[in-house]
């Protein structure tokens, strides 16, 4: 079997694994269901989507709506904002089961945005939100500003507010609002009460984490399949970043020749890291690693004499990866490696070379608690 049949194989089951996922989550719900759709800004690099999403769904939690991502819907054009419709994105909302569709469009120094909401008839509206700067207080202003139309659709007894421990009201925000479309488009919207918004929880599914799975691996040189057991303990910094300490115990890994058989046990200690991106139930990302290898050989010629020996290798490599949630803190990861050592390592019995611990392509499922 090559080595390109053997990638396509280790591949195939992380492409499937996303597949399901991704179906899973997008599921839409019933036509007028509780659910934002986030449809995007119009520059995906001036935002951060993953910190803006939890903002609206924190300052949306007592409306009892869910906030999801949709994408393929495109920006209203300059003569549907003039319009103040825009049919197509309506349908796309209604299809998806949408409530209120949104998109953001900020400046190019990040302390000003464009909030561009479509309900499930087309009819849209601009509002300006400034005065916020840039990051976590810009996302908080929008996500507050999205409340209060959300809170006005639904009727003035979900915007009533809840009894429940005094938190500090929101700090008032300097709003311009944008130009009125033509009469024909407006609709009255009765007074709203904007109740004040709980404090955010922490961020992401937790500042450390730790995984245990099982990976399989196979030379692209000569060697043998290996498989067994992994353990990771990580860091999450912040921006998606992970930071990763992991452990693999796994299968000798052997060949033979005529002159006899050489094993060798790997213990590789690897340090990774990583970019984690999407939604709190699907993420996948990718990154780097450097890994040291504790290695045990040990060498049988024909006429059955042993020897053995220890040696220190290193490597390198890249890894790709899908998560999703299944509850209670707990998520499955599929995960694809692949490693170059630095330098190989080679073992002869006499003058034939047995073995190499060359370049590897592996393949793992984990457990990660928390999940991110």
């Amino acid at each position: 079997m090559t080595p390109f049949a053997l990638l396509s194989m280790l591949v195939a089951p992380l492409h499937w694994l996303a597949l399901l996922m991704a179906l899973g989550t997008a599921t839409p719900s019933a036509p007028g269901g509780a659910v934002v759709l986030w449809l995007g800004p119009f520059d995906r690099a001036a935002l951060d989507g993953a910190a803006l999403l939890e903002a609206v769904a924190v300052y949306t939690r007592d409306l009892d709506l869910e906030t999801r991502t949709a994408t393929g819907i495109a920006p209203p054009s300059p003569a549907a904002r003039a319009a103040g419709r825009d049919a197509a994105a309506g349908a796309a909302v209604r299809a998806q089961g949408g409530r209120l569709g949104f998109w953001c469009e900020p400046d190019g120094d990040g302390k000003k945005a464009s909030l561009i909401i479509v309900d499930g008839d087309g009819r849209l509206e601009v509002r300006v939100i400034e005065g916020a700067g840039p990051g976590p207080e810009l996302y908080r202003a929008i996500a507050l500003k999205l409340r209060a139309v959300l809170a006005a659709t639904i009727g003035p007894e979900a915007a009533a507010p809840r009894a429940a421990t005094p938190v500090e009201e929101p700090a008032p925000l300097a709003v311009a609002p944008a130009a009125p479309p033509p009469a024909a488009a407006v609709t009255a919207r009765a007074p709203v009460v904007v109740a004040a918004a709980p404090p955010a929880p922490p961020s992401g599914g937790g500042r450390f984490f730790g995984a245990v799975g099982y990976r399989i691996s196979t030379p692209l040189g000569s060697g043998s399949f290996q498989q067994g057991l992994t353990a990771e303990l990580g860091a999450r910094p912040g921006h998606g970043l992970e930071l990763a300490l992991a452990l693999a115990a796994e299968t000798h890994a052997t060949d033979t020749a005529a002159i006899g058989t050489v094993s060798v046990f790997d213990l590789p200690i690897a340090v990774e890291a990583r970019v984690v991106r999407g939604g709190r139930r699907l993420a996948w990302g990718g990154g780097g690693f450097v890994a040291a290898h504790l290695l045990w050989a040990t060498a049988t010629d024909t006429a059955g004499e042993t020897q053995t020996s220890r040696n220190v290798g290193a490597g390198a490599g890249l890894t790709a990866l899908v998560r999703g949630a299944f509850g209670g803190g707990l998520s499955g990861e599929a995960r694809l490696h692949v490693e170059l050592p630095v330098p190989a390592t080679y073992y002869w019995i006499g003058p034939t070379q047995v073995l190499e611990v060359g370049p590897r392509v592996g393949l793992g499922l984990a457990l990660v608690f928390p999940g991110s």
